[in-house]
């Protein structure tokens, strides 16, 4: 680039130094915590200080799925064009919820009607043609996002932290 010259770094010493700068203005005392970079994957970090973090968990579940499988199952030519298009689809045609198998919420296990039971699961039964892409696009979104939260919640009880934050595209 003319007269620019660029420099590689770390990205996730790059994140955690920027986070160290946001946490360090802030009034309370937020270490530790955990770091969920999404990007075609996904990485947690736990975090004890800026220069203190390990990686304690991921998934091959991230934005390189949410768009591989939104390219197979939409027409979508670009990322944008598949995260635009969830906007106005509903996973409720896709995917299979509680209220679908028992009728309604199932109280036992205190879960709602609307708590999606099986991602895609009505695709089983339900004809292609009959569902829109945004549909599929929003009820992909939900799968990976589900996903990641999980894996989030999973490792911050694990590590017995109270602060997430997650970044990434």
């Amino acid at each position: 680039m003319a007269g620019i010259e660029l420099e590689k770094y770390d990205e996730i010493n790059c994140t955690i130094l920027g986070l160290h700068l946001l946490l360090t203005t802030l009034p309370d005392e937020m270490y530790t915590f955990e770091l969920v970079s999404i990007g075609s994957g996904v990485s947690v970090l736990y975090v004890k200080g800026p220069e203190d973090y390990e990686r304690v968990s991921g998934s091959s579940i991230g934005g390189g799925t949410y768009w591989g499988l939104c390219r197979l199952l939409t027409h979508c030519e670009s990322y944008d064009e598949a995260l635009d298009l969830c906007v106005s689809g509903s996973n409720q045609s896709v995917d299979m919820s509680v209220g679908d198998i028992y009728g309604g919420a199932y109280d036992k296990f205190n879960l709602p009607a609307s708590t999606v039971a099986s991602s895609f699961g009505k695709m089983i039964s339900v004809s292609r043609a009959t569902v829109s892409d945004a549909d599929l696009a929003r009820s992909l979104l939900v799968m990976v996002t589900q996903n990641i939260g999980q894996v989030a919640f999973l490792n911050a009880t694990l590590y017995k932290t109270k602060n997430i934050f997650f970044v990434g595209y």
